[in-house]
Formats: C-alpha cells, sequence, structure tokens
C-alpha cells in the first residue's frame, strides 16, 4: 500500500485535477488491508496528499451535485435543486474558454427542440445570456431566441484560461420553448467556443470536438459527496463481487458471465448500506449490468467455476434456475448508491449461503482484445439502521412467446400486471417504496408503474419519460408512494422500433428486450426479495399471428430457454417457428404512421386480454418461497374508474386563465397602479 502513495504522489505533481481524483478513488477502492489500523493509516496519508487538489474540485457555495460533461475535463457543470415544489434551480458552468459557453436539455441528445442556453463575457466584462430553443423541422441550424427569456445571470468571472458563470431558471417554466426539469432522465448537450461573440446572432458554428451530451438526473436527491462520505465510515466493512480477467467474445455482441459466491457470516449482525460499481478502466462501454441474486441451493460446487451463463452444452451449470431473487443491482451509467441514513438493507448471509453476480457485457463494436476484471463493492455496518428495507421487482416475462415488439413503429407500448389477486397477500404489511432502477434494452424510451387502488389512479409509483439505456441509475424518490394489500401494479414499457425492419423479441440480448423495475421499499417483510412477473397469454399470441398450436417447446417458454426451437404450426398447415412466422406476418408499410393492423392488435392484446402471472409476493409466515409461489391466470385487467391527471400544477394554474379573461385582467391591474399613483 505505501508503493501506491508514493506513486499516488509522485502522479499528482503531473496530473490534472480531475483526473487524478479518480485514479485516487480507483487505487484506494482496489486497495486491501490486513487490518483496520493499517487501513485508517493508509487513509490518512492519502487524505494528507488529496487536500490541496480536493480544494480546487470542491463543491462552489453550497451546489450538492457535479458533473464533468467532456472527457477532457474541460467543462464542469455544478447544480443545486430547489429545496421544494418550483423553487429555482441554480447551475454554474466552469469551462476552460474565453468564448461563448453553450448548455442545453434535449429530449434525445439533439439540438431539435431543445432548451438552449448561450452566456459569455464581452470585452467590456459585462455578462449575458440568451434563452433560445432548438428548430423542430429540418437541419439543426442556430438555435432561434425565445419570446419569453427565463435564465438569470446569478454572478459570471473570467480568469486567464476559464470562465465561470451562475445563473439560475425556475424549474417548471410554463414555456413551451423550455424543458420541464423533473425526476427524468435529462440528456444534457453541451457545447463551447474561444471566439468572444459581439452578440448572440455573432456567435459561429461550434467545432466537433467541443460539443457533446451527457444523461444526468438533475433533480437526485442523493449527492455524490454522501455516499463516498457514507463509505469512508470507520465502522465500514466491504464485500466484493468481481470478476478476473473474462474474455468477452468477439463473434458475438452479448456475453452472460455468472460466478458463485460464498456469502461471508459475520459474529454481528450487519446491514448493507451501500454499493458502487467499480469498472476497469477502458471498459465502461462493454460493461453493460451486473445483478446479484440469492441462490436457493448449495451452490459449493460450483464455486471458483465462472462460465457462461446459459450453456446448452452444460446443462449442470444452470444458477439462474436456482438463483432467482434479486439482492441488488447496477446497470450501465450508474452512479454510487447510499441508502438513507435511517435504513440498511439485511446482509445476504440471513437468507442465503450463495450468491451469483451475473455481468452482462454489450461488444457492440465486436473488439477482440477486451478482457474484464470489474465489479461491485458493497458496504456493511455494524451499527444497524432502526428501518430495514426488502426488495421487489416486477415485470414482464422476458422471451419471444410473451414479449414481441413490432418494426417501423415510433411508440409501442407492452403492460406488465401485478394484480389485486397478488398484492392481496401483502396483507398488513404494505410495502413503501424509496428507490428503484428501471430497465429496457436499446428500443426502451419510457417507462412508467402505474398504481390502482379501488378504481382510482394514484400517481405513478416510478417513472422515466426520457427513459436512456446508456444511463440506467437508481431513482430515489423524495415521496415514498404506499403498496397496499389489493393494489393493482401497471408496468408500462414505450418502446421506438423505427429503425428496424424486422420484429423484436423478448430475450437476454442487447438487441432483444425486457420490460422490468427492481424497487426497494421499506420496512422489510418477512423474507428479502418479492417478485411479480406477467407476460402475454400463449395461445391468444400465436392464435393472432394465424397459428393453431405449439408443436415443440413449452408452452410457457421460461426466459433461460431457447424459444429458437419452439415451432408451431401456421396458417398454411406447415411448421414453422414461431420467431419466423412473427418475421413472416404482414406488418403494413405504413405501420409506424397509422398503426393499423397487427401493430395496433399486439398492443391491445398486452393492455386488454388476459396474462398469464407468476406472484412471488408471499403471505405472513411463509415459510418456503417455492411453495409460496402462485400462477395466476389473470381474467381482468386493472379497471380504471378515475385517471392520474399528470399535468404540472404549476402549468395548470397559470393555463387555467381562460385567455379571454387575460385582457380584463391586465386592464383591471393598469388601473389599480395608476390609481395608487
Amino acid at each position: 500500500m505505501r508503493g501506491a502513495v508514493k506513486n499516488v504522489a509522485n502522479l499528482l505533481k503531473v496530473a490534472q485535477p480531475a483526473a487524478s481524483l479518480r485514479l485516487i478513488s480507483l487505487l484506494w477502492s482496489r486497495a486491501t488491508f490486513s487490518d483496520d489500523s493499517m487501513a485508517n493509516r493508509s487513509a490518512s496519508l492519502l487524505l494528507c496528499i488529496c487536500l490541496p487538489l480536493l480544494a480546487l474540485g470542491q463543491f462552489h457555495d453550497g451546489f450538492t451535485h457535479h458533473a464533468v460533461l467532456d472527457n477532457s475535463d474541460a467543462y464542469y457543470l455544478y447544480w443545486r435543486p430547489g429545496a421544494t415544489g418550483n423553487d429555482y434551480i441554480e447551475f454554474e458552468v466552469q469551462v476552460k474558454t474565453k468564448g461563448w459557453i453553450g448548455l442545453g436539455f434535449s429530449p434525445n441528445g439533439a439540438m431539435a427542440g431543445s432548451d438552449i442556453v448561450i452566456m459569455w463575457i464581452d470585452t467590456n466584462n459585462q455578462p449575458h445570456i440568451s434563452d433560445r430553443h432548438g428548430r423542430t423541422e429540418g437541419a439543426n441550424g442556430f438555435p432561434p431566441e425565445d419570446a419569453q427569456q427565463n435564465y438569470e445571470i446569478v454572478e459570471a468571472r473570467e480568469n486567464a484560461t476559464h470562465t465561470t458563470i451562475r445563473f439560475k431558471r425556475k424549474q417548471s417554466t410554463c414555456d413551451a420553448d423550455d424543458w420541464p426539469i423533473t425526476t427524468d432522465t435529462t440528456r444534457v448537450i453541451w457545447a463551447f467556443s474561444n471566439d468572444k461573440p459581439k452578440s448572440a446572432s455573432d456567435i459561429k458554428m461550434h467545432l466537433t470536438d467541443t460539443r457533446g451530451v451527457r444523461s444526468l438526473h438533475l433533480l437526485y436527491p442523493q449527492t455524490k459527496n454522501r455516499a463516498r462520505e457514507i463509505f469512508r465510515q470507520p465502522d465500514m466493512t466491504t464485500f466484493d463481487v468481481f470478476v478476473n480477467n473474462v474474455t468477452v467474445p468477439h463473434n458475438s455482441r452479448t456475453l452472460y458471465w455468472c460466478q458463485i459466491f460464498k456469502v461471508p457470516k459475520f459474529p454481528k449482525k450487519r446491514h448493507l448500506v451501500g454499493y458502487e460499481m467499480l469498472v476497469q478502466p477502458g471498459n465502461e462501454k462493454y460493461v453493460h449490468h451486473l445483478v446479484i441474486y440469492g441462490c436457493r441451493k448449495d451452490m459449493s460446487e460450483l464455486l471458483n467455476k465462472p462460465q457462461v451463463c446459459i450453456d446448452e452444452n452444460n446443462p449442470q451449470f444452470s444458477p439462474m434456475k436456482d438463483c432467482f431473487d434479486v439482492l441488488t443491482a447496477w446497470a450501465i451509467g450508474g452512479e454510487p448508491f447510499a441508502y438513507p441514513d435511517d435504513m440498511g438493507a439485511v446482509w445476504f448471509s440471513d437468507e442465503f449461503d450463495y450468491i451469483v453476480g451475473e455481468f452482462h457485457y454489450d461488444n457492440s463494436d465486436f473488439r477482440k482484445d477486451i478482457t474484464d476484471s470489474s465489479g461491485m463493492r458493497m458496504y456493511l455496518t455494524e451499527t444497524l439502521r432502526p428501518v430495514e428495507t426488502g426488495r421487489f421487482t416486477m415485470g414482464t416475462l422476458s422471451d419471444p412467446l410473451h414479449m414481441v415488439i413490432p418494426p417501423k413503429t415510433e411508440s409501442f407500448t407492452l403492460y406488465a400486471y401485478c394484480p389485486a389477486e397478488c398484492t392481496t397477500n401483502l396483507q398488513d404489511e404494505p410495502m413503501k417504496i424509496f428507490t428503484g432502477i428501471l430497465h429496457t434494452h436499446l428500443l426502451g424510451v419510457k417507462i412508467r408503474i402505474r398504481q390502482v387502488r379501488n378504481g382510482i389512479e394514484l400517481p405513478n409509483v416510478l417513472f422515466d419519460n426520457h427513459y436512456d439505456f446508456n444511463y440506467q441509475s437508481s431513482i430515489v424518490l423524495d415521496k415514498h408512494p404506499t403498496i397496499q394489500a389489493g393494489d393493482d401494479l401497471i408496468l408500462e414499457c414505450e418502446y421506438n422500433s423505427k429503425d428496424r425492419d424486422v420484429p423484436t423479441f423478448g430475450g437476454l440480448g442487447t438487441t432483444e428486450e425486457m420490460c422490468m423495475a427492481i424497487l426497494e421499499y421499506y420496512p422489510k417483510r418477512q423474507h428479502m426479495t418479492e417478485h411479480c412477473y406477467s407476460g402475454l397469454d400463449t395461445e391468444s399470441m400465436i392464435k393472432m399471428f394465424g397459428a393453431n398450436n405449439l408443436t415443440m417447446g413449452a408452452k410457457n417458454v421460461p426466459i433461460a430457454a431457447n424459444s429458437d426451437k419452439t415451432t408451431v404450426i401456421n396458417a398454411k398447415g406447415e411448421n414453422q417457428t414461431f420467431k419466423d412466422m412473427v418475421k413472416d406476418s404482414d406488418w403494413g408499410a405504413n405501420s409506424a404512421k397509422n398503426r393499423f393492423g397487427l401493430v395496433q392488435d399486439l398492443e391491445k392484446l398486452g393492455r386488454d386480454d388476459p396474462q398469464d402471472v407468476v406472484c412471488l409476493i408471499y403471505p405472513k409466515n411463509a415459510t418456503d418461497p417455492k411453495v409460496s409461489s402462485v400462477s395466476i391466470k389473470l381474467e381482468r385487467n386493472p379497471t380504471i374508474t378515475v385517471a392520474f391527471d399528470n399535468t404540472d400544477p404549476v402549468c395548470l394554474a397559470v393555463t387555467s386563465l381562460s385567455p379571454a379573461w387575460i385582457p380584463t385582467i391586465l386592464s383591471l391591474t393598469a388601473g389599480v397602479v395608476v390609481a395608487l399613483l
């Protein structure tokens, strides 16, 4: 360890501050200590080395969040969300330029349709800010100025190398040209130039290497600093789930790699209070997600024998069959996560002796030289938190017989149900949801969990109207919705397949699709994890495509099965694989526009027809989860008599004034002013 610290000290003399901090973090995260005293001495030494450096990169005047937007440490963004309601959200940009700075909020990462602000300090040291928007039609072009200017400069300064501008705006401006800042994923676009403009119209097109996009949660209640502070507390111990030099194949885009780990048992009870993913540098693009499952079987024979999760040539290795309880998860873009101060998850050894780490690799470039040693570090404490948490997962059955997305369709929604017949097992033990991860693959654009109680729809449990496959970070909720016995839950996943010429099926592969949500709740019920999955009725599905019956393969194909082998008797009376039959179906040349025919029928089937439900919400005192699982044939979908109105209440109050009244109000206001004068 002393050698590592010495190396860090040498590197600090020449490295950029942000890069040095990342290096220190990596070295520290990989360090192992023989005893606590050695760890504390090493930590003190690193702290002494780093204090001057940390002063350079600290938050400015109480900013709670920050991000480096580019790869060259040239563009820093700081921000501080408002405390309540429609408060101002304050930003600060620090950019290595003496010219203009651009920042924007985009629905898809492009300029078109974006909310854009352009800032600069002129030659007379006067700051300028211009509220603009990307054109919605035609080429990107120069963004026109908004009729209503909603951004205000708070402070601006520049030195020999950098420009720093602090500005603010309301979270919701009710301006059609502005982006409402919500808990959704926001694609932050940025650009800058060394040219100092005379006016906003004098700004020239930016270079390709001084612009970019990064997805962020702008209203994310948790800060990176808070997680780091918790992880550094003296009573923390760690447990690592890492792989070692996994060779990622170059002839296949998707690899699911599984490794069994023995769960350590401690003499005193501990709580899991946080975790972070430590991705091997250089592999950030290829490590897509890690899910850790608890195993309800003795897996000792498979220790130290990592291999492909699903291998038809080795059916003895089938961890997904006996390891199905989701304990924790991370997906690409995810940030370090720390539980609220009063909450902790029961350590895995309370219910499981073994866990499996399921690593998903996405080799989209089909590179031949990728090896990986990434993993998750979990933080545990003996200082028990007063509230214990549990986990609840819901989603669709992700296989071709339960999940089909049509081609060339800009908006298609799939539905998963957890009906009252399942949630009734909660009895008098409701779940209060405080965080969760929403998950689809490449086609997903919008996800939400709807909640219905006695026919009345409540606010969404969790949602992201601008989902980004490459940014799947935990959503930490400010308000904690309660799921009660008898509630109906509806998980809706919306997909955009306009660029695909063939149908997309459910499955594990990156180019296949999923629809799921991993939620954490409190207080913990009897079991650590519970589940609720549903899928389209298989018979209804094959009949809709003109087939009569299955000729090979199980009726309900499990997620791990190779359903390429499932065949049907098609409308011509011929044997054909189910997938080929779906691909050969007439989707209609204009299905993306008119949404008639098969596309509409398929969406209606998922929304309105009965589904197969697997309910693993356990009633009280259920000793064996396998015995307690129930398969439900959902004969009715939830009836919503009163739908929830998602309209922004701030803007609703503004628009509720009829335009006809506005001249009268203005006239009355003017009259009052004149009278006062």
